[in-house]
């Protein structure tokens, strides 16, 4: 069993996924953000929603996968 535990987590190390964050537009459209260009907005996934001035998603989470 602890073999077996050791070896899933060698898997789960090396599997190459990314963080990104989707955000769902209003209109029903989908926008993906990586982590450099939330950076270069200076923003965060959970404050793309909103810029200030109204609303530009209705929802945005981050979304782990290969891509």
């Amino acid at each position: 069993m602890l073999a077996l535990s050791a070896v899933v987590a060698v898997v789960l190390m090396t599997t190459a996924c990314s963080r990104r964050c989707h955000c769902y537009g209003r209109d029903g459209s989908h926008r993906y953000f990586t982590e450099e260009e939330l950076q270069a907005k200076g923003m965060k996934c959970s404050n793309m929603v909103t810029d200030g001035r109204g609303l530009l998603y209705s929802l945005c989470e981050y979304d782990l996968s290969n891509y």
